[in-house]
C-alpha cells in the first residue's frame, strides 16, 4: 500500500508524489510545488521528517502537523511562510517545538486548501480562539465548495457554528446549500451587507437573479455621504528627525479606513490595494481615485484629537493587554453584525501585513 500526496505546481497543474506507506522521511524537494495541503499527513504516526525545500510555496498551513507525534524535523524554504490560524499561545500549548518553531505567521487568515484542513483546525479554533476565526473557517468552507460567490454571509454565530458542526469531508449537503441561498436572499431583503457578493453567481438562482438590482441599490446607498476621519499621529519632532536620519519617514496624518471596509465598494477597493484599516494621508489619494472611478467622491473630516497609536489592530492588541488606547469614533452601520465587523477589520489588517512582507 502506498502513500500518495497531491500538490499543485506553479503553473497550476496537479502533481503527486508516491511513498511507501511506512516511509518515515517525506522528501518533496524541488518539485515546483506552489500549494501543498499538510492535512494529507495529519495523524501520520510514522513520519519523522518532512522537506519542502526548493519549492515556490509562498505560505503553507502547518497546523495539521501537530498530530504527527513522531515528527522531529521540518524543512521549508526560507521564502516560505509557515502559518496557522491559531494564536501563538494556543500553538505553544498544543504543538511540539518542531512545528511551533517553523511557524512565522500566527493568527493567519489565509484560505486553507481543503475541507480536510478546515476540519482539522475547526475543533482547536472552536475551543481556543475568538469567534471571528470561525467566521473565517465558514467563509473558507464556502470558497472550497465553489460557493465563495455568496460573499460574507452574515447569518449570526449560532448559525455559523451549526453549519460548521454539520460540515463533512465531502462538504455541505445539497439541502444545506439551498438553505444558504435562502439565508443570502433574506440578507439582501433586510438590507444586509453585500460585501464580496458576486453578481454572476447570483444568476444561477431565479430568486437571486431577481434581486441583482436590489444589490446594486444597496451598494450605492451605503456610499451616500461616505467620509473618512483624518487622524493626527502625535509623534515628537526629535523622533521624526531620528527616523529621517536613518532614511525613514513618517506621515503625521493618517486616514481611518474602517468604515470604508464595511461597504461593498470600499471593501473591493481597499482589498485590491492591500491597505489596512488605516493608511498614511499621502496614500489616500489612490483610494479616493479608485472610488472616484466607480462614481463615488469620499469626503474627509479632520478628527480634533491627537492619537499616540495608529491602527485599529494595534489598539485591539493593547486592549487585550489591559491597556486602554482611544480611537476615532465612527458610526457603525446597523446592517452588519458586530462579529462580522470584527472579522472584516481583522482580515483587512492581515491582508495588509502579508502584502507588505
Amino acid at each position: 500500500m502506498s502513500l500518495v500526496l497531491n500538490y499543485t505546481r506553479a503553473d497550476g497543474t496537479l502533481g503527486e508524489a508516491v511513498f511507501d506507506k511506512d516511509s518515515s522521511i517525506i522528501n518533496l524537494e524541488n518539485l515546483d510545488i506552489e500549494t501543498f495541503d499538510t492535512s494529507q499527513l495529519a495523524s501520520n504516526s510514522r513520519i519523522k521528517k518532512i522537506s519542502l525545500n526548493g519549492n515556490p510555496i509562498p505560505r503553507v498551513d502547518l497546523t495539521p502537523l501537530i498530530s504527527c507525534r513522531r515528527l522531529k524535523e521540518i524543512e521549508i524554504h526560507g521564502d516560505t511562510e509557515g502559518e496557522t490560524i491559531l494564536s501563538s499561545n494556543s500553538m505553544e500549548d498544543i504543538s511540539k517545538d518542531v512545528v511551533y518553531d517553523e511557524i512565522s505567521n500566527f493568527d493567519a487568515l489565509s484560505f486553507l486548501p481543503s475541507l480536510d484542513s478546515i476540519l482539522f483546525s475547526l475543533p482547536y479554533v472552536r475551543k481556543h480562539e475568538p469567534d471571528w476565526k470561525l467566521i473565517h473557517l465558514f467563509r473558507n468552507a464556502l470558497v472550497v465548495q465553489d460557493l465563495g460567490w455568496m460573499g460574507l454571509l452574515d447569518i449570526g454565530m449560532k448559525t455559523i457554528k451549526k453549519y460548521l458542526g454539520d460540515l463533512t469531508p465531502s462538504g455541505f449537503s445539497d439541502s444545506t446549500k439551498l438553505e444558504l441561498v435562502k439565508h443570502l436572499i433574506d440578507q439582501i431583503d433586510r438590507g444586509g451587507t453585500t460585501i464580496d457578493l458576486e453578481v454572476e453567481g447570483m444568476k444561477q438562482y431565479g430568486n437571486l437573479l431577481m434581486r441583482i438590482d436590489d444589490v446594486v441599490e444597496l451598494r450605492h446607498e451605503e456610499m451616500r455621504g461616505q467620509y473618512v476621519p483624518v487622524m493626527t499621529f502625535g509623534i515628537d519632532h526629535e523622533s521624526i528627525v531620528l527616523l529621517e536620519s536613518v532614511g525613514e519617514s513618517i506621515d503625521t496624518h493618517y486616514v481611518d479606513l474602517r468604515h470604508l471596509w464595511l461597504t461593498a465598494y470600499g471593501y473591493e477597493v481597499c482589498e485590491s490595494l492591500a491597505v489596512g484599516t488605516t493608511c498614511e494621508m499621502k496614500q489616500f489619494p489612490m483610494i479616493a481615485d479608485a472610488l472616484s472611478e466607480l462614481g463615488f467622491e469620499i469626503k474627509r473630516a479632520q478628527d480634533a484629537e491627537t492619537y499616540s497609536v495608529i491602527g485599529w489592530r494595534n489598539r485591539d492588541a493593547l486592549r487585550a493587554l489591559g491597556i486602554d488606547s482611544p480611537e476615532p469614533k465612527i458610526k457603525i452601520p446597523d446592517n452588519i453584525s458586530s462579529d462580522m465587523i470584527d472579522y472584516i477589520w481583522q482580515l483587512a489588517d492581515y491582508r495588509k501585513s502579508i502584502t507588505s512582507e
